[in-house]
């Protein structure tokens, strides 16, 4: 057996002229446990540099690894925002086929956000047992699935059962932007992530143009299967989504988490911090559901719950509800009840103009 040999020098800390000087480190591995300990016996006295995920991320900088990043998240993003725009475009096609009434119609949007809240917590665990990378897989997996499954529905009990499903995939969404978030320097990150809003913009966008060529041709089925397939080709994308690297250390991988990184600041034309990553044990506690109710967090929970509750109401009380206001429009034209009326042509580039706002 080859032994390491390892010879380093001290000199007194309060001299100028201090070094901890590591001359050489010959290490032949022979798939020895004896050896590993050597190594760790003969180097555990020295001086070792390290630093954290954050001062990792803070170093590396913004450039083309955060712009590569943000493409595929915002794909991602407007991959999503296809299947909560399809609720404004679907719901007066399904009123007039299936004779519903304004509750059913209305149910069918509750029912998307019923899923969000009910799996809502189970994608936040998921993301923190098995990194944000695995858990978009399986969440681009869940809203394609069920999305392709709806445009299969014989009857309006299974348009409930399967878009309640989707919406239960959609909660997952957010991952994404947690990814990207901690991939951003602290001096960049307020602002670009209110630019991903443009991806979801430019989702919805996309959604309102496809019903209006699909719905008149094609038909509503056709429209859900056109509308799931971007779920399925966003995987593609997901093989070249890194993980996080601050999940890879809190999950005791840093050495994944470090190749990462080098990755990342080899791309952004930056170095690394001089040492190896580590996780703080500051940091290395995990937190539960309870801690957002505690008395450090419990203020801050509910201001942004209900800053959350309003944004949500407003925005989505708009988009959701323009279809239906375009319906009675159409209604009062016709002298007729806003019972079975299909948008026009009209409607559809009023839907569009509106939705340009979310670009300003």
């Amino acid at each position: 057996m080859v032994k390491s040999r390892v010879r380093y020098s001290k000199v007194d800390g309060s001299s100028p002229d201090f070094q901890d000087e590591l001359e050489s480190v010959a290490l032949i591995k022979e798939n020895s446990d004896d050896e590993v300990a050597i190594y760790k016996q003969r180097t555990s006295g020295l001086a070792k540099t390290t630093f954290t995920a954050e001062e990792g991320v803070e170093a590396i900088g913004f450039g083309l690894f955060q712009i590569r990043l943000y493409i595929i998240c915002g794909l991602f993003t407007a991959a999503d925002s296809l299947e909560m725009m399809l609720l404004a475009v679907l719901s007066p096609v399904l009123r007039c086929e299936w004779q519903l009434e304004q509750f059913q119609v209305a149910f069918i949007t509750t029912v998307v956000f019923i899923g969000m809240c009910i799996m809502a917590p189970v994608w936040g665990f998921m993301g923190d047992k098995y990194g944000r990378q695995t858990t978009l897989y399986m969440v681009a997996i869940w809203i394609g699935y069920f999305g392709l499954l709806t445009s299969f529905s014989p009857s309006y009990k299974w348009i409930l059962i399967l878009r309640g499903l989707v919406g239960g995939g959609m909660a997952g969404s957010p991952q994404a932007f947690t990814l990207l978030t901690e991939y951003l320097p602290s001096k960049y990150r307020a602002k670009l992530l209110n630019v991903t809003g443009i991806s979801w913009a430019f989702g919805t966008m996309f959604e309102i143009v496809l019903a209006s060529v699909v719905i008149p041709t094609l038909g509503w089925r056709w429209l859900m299967v056109l509308s799931a397939i971007p779920s399925f080709l966003i995987l593609i994308l997901l093989k070249f989504l890194p993980e996080s690297a601050r999940y890879l250390v809190a999950a005791g991988r840093e050495y994944e988490a470090q190749v990462v990184l080098e990755k990342a600041a080899k791309l952004n034309r930056n170095s690394l911090p001089a040492g190896t990553i580590t996780n703080p044990p500051s940091q290395s506690k995990q937190g539960s559901p309870r801690d957002l109710f505690s008395r450090t967090y419990c203020v801050t929970t509910l201001m942004v719950w209900i800053l959350w509750f309003g944004t949500a109401l407003s925005y989505y009380g708009m988009v959701l509800a323009s279809a239906e206001i375009l319906q009675i429009k159409n209604a009062n034209q016709s002298g007729e009840k806003c019972k079975c009326n299909l948008l026009k042509k009209d409607d559809y580039t009023s839907m569009i103009v509106s939705t340009l706002g979310e670009f300003i």
